[in-house]
């Protein structure tokens, strides 16, 4: 059975945190996105932090997916893996997605659609390779459904 989504939340892509700098050859932000560019050979995670609807009309709500919108510079730049936190909770772990290219927006569904109990994160794993290729990164939203 499909669900029924009641509020959908988005964070800018411009608001998001990188966890390790040093391992970036390049970071900006603008109206429109992040941009990182990795090191070559290095790994990475993007930080955002979704605004969370935790109770609603006196009921706590369910996430039932988060959503992406990103594109990569070459296929040596690479969004690996997608977790979901719920406070301190991995609710998601959503590994292995090796986007790259124009990826657009993407949805993950988060298994058993969990009730609410904090405020949700979502960590963007990126993977950047050694060939002599563009390694930028460019996530425009994040997302999460609710009901």
């Amino acid at each position: 059975m499909a669900a029924v989504h009641a509020h959908t939340m988005w964070v800018h892509g411009n608001s998001m945190q990188i966890e390790d700098v040093d391992a970036l050859a390049a970071l900006w932000r603008s109206g429109f996105c992040i941009y990182v560019e990795g090191k070559p050979g290095s790994l990475n995670w993007l930080h955002a932090a979704v605004p969370t609807p935790a109770v609603v009309d006196g009921h706590r709500l369910h996430i039932g997916a988060v959503m992406l919108t990103c594109r990569t510079m070459s296929a040596d730049a690479i969004v690996r893996d997608v977790h979901v936190y719920d406070g301190d909770v991995k609710i998601g772990d959503i590994n292995d997605v090796n986007l790259s290219g124009d990826v657009g927006t993407v949805c993950f569904e988060i298994p058993d659609h969990p009730e609410v109990q904090s405020a949700i994160g979502i960590s963007i794993g990126l993977s950047f390779g050694s060939e002599p290729l563009a390694h930028g990164v460019s996530v425009t939203a994040a997302g999460a459904e609710f009901a």
